[in-house]
Formats: structure tokens, sequence, C-alpha cells
């Protein structure tokens, strides 16, 4: 798998509405691609069988969608 940069890092980050600071970018890419490596050597059983549950999003004191 190709280590995503920190631009797309960037990107990512921004399309949740969420900021980086410069002085973590480099830290959170390193920690973020090291995530990626190790999950992608995990291998389950006909994973893609299953389905995903949706994506809850809470603020502080309800849930949305």
């Amino acid at each position: 798998m190709e280590e995503l940069t920190n631009q797309d890092i960037l990107s990512l980050a921004k399309s949740v509405d969420m900021d980086i600071p410069d002085d973590d970018l480099d830290q959170v890419a390193m920690s973020l691609n090291a995530i990626l490596q190790l999950m992608s050597d995990i291998y389950v059983d006909d994973v893609n069988l299953i389905e995903p549950l949706p994506i809850r999003h809470v603020m502080e004191d309800h849930i949305y969608d």
C-alpha cells in the first residue's frame, strides 16, 4: 500500500472539518501510515461479506447522522 502524503492527510482531515497543526503533521503522518500498514497485514475470511455499520456522529448531548 502506498503511504499517505502530508497533503493526503490534510485533505482527509479537511473533509471531516478537522484541523491538524503544522507542528503535528509529520507525527500524524508517521502514526497513520504505520497503523494503515499494520492493518493491511490483517486477514479475515469473507470480511467483504459483512455489511458495515453506519457511522454515527456524536455531539455533546445528542447523536446525529
